[in-house]
């Protein structure tokens, strides 16, 4: 231990590594980036309530899914084993769809259903696409995801629209496919605040 000790000291000093091993239990938490803000020019003067999104089974977790489509039409689900979602995926995109609401002022206010407040509309997503696509030519991420808002008092769907983006990517590594799956979902918002920009927020 007095010989080990200088030299604990030395890498300590230099950085030359971690004095805490990664072992093969090791897991990266991964995320989704938000989207640069661009404010609206005026508001909807709408309280809107954000439900958590529903998504497929699949995708309920936080596992991040590779899906394999085979030339004979066989579909094949696994997961990676050194990183998933920092949270369930249905959460982590019900904070994102928050907070791009709230940074691009789409709305007068936003807010969780749990906080009790009495909303206009309630905002509601269903995840079928998330997650890599193989195929023997390439591998691509995808999402499909299905936005709809409704009048609270009635439950009348007031808008309705899905969402489908995907981003190839050339490189075999767990990083570039987070980066895939980023790319996708940031086109996925700048979609979504397109139609909300133009999307009725009343009931006819």
């Amino acid at each position: 231990m007095v010989k080990l000790f200088p030299l604990l000291i030395a890498c300590f000093l230099t950085g030359c590594v971690s004095l805490i091993p990664k072992t093969k239990a090791d897991v990266r938490l991964m995320s989704l980036t938000a989207l640069e803000t661009e404010k609206f020019s005026t508001p909807a003067p709408l309280t809107v309530s954000v439900d958590v999104p529903v998504a497929a089974a699949d995708l309920s977790g936080s596992d991040i899914l590779e899906v394999h489509e085979a030339s004979n039409g066989v579909t094949e689900i696994t997961t990676y084993k050194k990183a998933r979602w920092s949270d369930p995926l249905a959460k982590i995109l019900q904070d994102k769809i928050l907070i791009l609401l709230e940074e691009h002022q789409v709305f007068k206010s936003i807010h969780r259903p749990e906080e009790g407040v009495v909303a206009d509309l309630i905002l509601q997503t269903a995840v079928e696409k998330f997650y890599i696509v193989k195929t023997a030519k390439e591998r691509r991420a995808e999402i499909h995801l299905s936005l709809k808002l409704l009048d609270p008092s009635t439950g009348k769907v007031i808008a309705y629209k899905v969402f489908q983006t995907s981003e190839k990517t050339a490189e075999v590594r767990l990083q570039a496919y987070v980066h895939a799956l980023n790319q996708a979902y940031l086109q996925a918002q700048r979609e979504i605040l397109e139609w909300l920009k133009t999307a009725p927020k009343k009931a006819h």
